[in-house]
């Protein structure tokens, strides 16, 4: 799962650049490291969100443990 939400967050990351520069009437791939960069940074919050999700199920498990209990 977290490799599916890498390869899908730098894939929306390198195409908003793409879009980013086809909106100013720029060449496509002008810079192409910027392109590198939303890259990763896509895939870097891809995988965050996984995270966050895995948090807030255990955190939710936890709660909902703790109002049984009492």
């Amino acid at each position: 799962m977290g490799a599916s939400a890498a390869l899908f967050g730098g894939a929306l990351g390198f195409m908003t650049q793409v879009y980013s520069n086809a909106v100013r009437r720029l060449p496509v791939l002008r810079k192409p490291w910027e392109h590198g960069i939303a890259g990763l940074v896509g895939a870097g919050f891809g995988v965050g969100v996984i995270n966050m999700e895995e948090r807030l199920r255990v955190y939710i498990e936890e709660q909902t443990q703790a109002r049984s209990r009492k």
